[in-house]
């Protein structure tokens, strides 16, 4: 499953959460990517040291 991020108008600690919290709850069979990181969102994923952890597609 591919949730696009292009829309996402903040790219805050807590919408990073809800990210994470839905990668915790995906079977690793289905798999989730997250395409159209925001800017502000992708700093916070590097800081966190999370983008090994989310499957982060261009």
């Amino acid at each position: 499953m591919v949730v696009n991020l292009a829309e996402l108008e903040q790219g805050s600690t807590l919408a990073l959460a809800v990210l994470v919290r839905w990668l915790r709850q995906t079977p690793k069979a289905q798999g989730l990517q997250f395409k159209a990181v925001p800017e502000k969102m992708m700093k916070i994923i590097q800081a966190c040291h999370l983008q090994d952890d989310l499957q982060l597609i261009g």
